[in-house]
């Protein structure tokens, strides 16, 4: 069921000739990596195969044929703290149990992305929030663990990744020990 809270939910996917290899921090739970500097990222977007980059906007109500999100119920709309794209954020504290929101999309080919989060941040929420991208089955294609108490209403970069064709993940868990919040505002 859909509440009347309506949430905007962006995925970039850009296309790029090739991944280039991660930063060491970013596969390492637990690790508190910054988010990349422009040096880092490529000035333009480039292309696969001669195909355009991927742009592909996620509602949380509205489910495209090949994109859209699966919330919890565990999740919860707010507006206490500006800085956040479209009418609100997504929360959860953190704890014992995985309980994701997930963004999945389907890619008709091989993609190297790179995917970037914004959050609202503060004082309670997460100093670990774990990021997890997914590809067809399961396979673990990255993950990133970042400080969302810093760089609020501002885009991050959690990673750049393989996707391969068929249907992939990027999941935002609420594991963790510290007890603060999770936020979910666009990826």
């Amino acid at each position: 069921m859909h509440t009347a809270n309506h949430r905007v939910l962006t995925l970039l996917l850009i296309g790029l000739g090739a991944c280039a290899p991660a930063p060491d921090d970013v596969d390492k739970p637990h690790a508190h990596r910054a988010p990349l500097t422009n040096s880092e990222i490529p000035s333009q977007p480039q292309t696969m195969g001669g195909g355009a980059p991927i742009s592909i906007t996620i509602d949380n109500q509205t489910t495209g044929a090949d994109y859209g999100v699966h919330p919890s119920p565990r999740w919860w709309a707010s507006t206490s703290t500006p800085g956040y794209l479209g009418t609100n954020y997504l929360v959860a504290q953190v704890g014992l149990q995985h309980d994701p929101i997930v963004f999945w999309f389907e890619l008709s080919s091989p993609q190297c992305t790179t995917v970037e989060a914004r959050w609202t941040s503060g004082a309670n929420r997460t100093q670990a929030a774990t990021w997890v991208a997914t590809g067809p089955n399961g396979t673990d294609l990255g993950h990133a663990v970042v400080d969302q108490r810093v760089n609020g209403g501002t885009w991050n970069v959690l990673g750049q990744w393989s996707f391969p064709t068929g249907v992939n993940e990027v999941a935002l868990t609420r594991l963790g020990s510290d007890g603060g919040f999770a936020i979910a505002d666009a990826i």
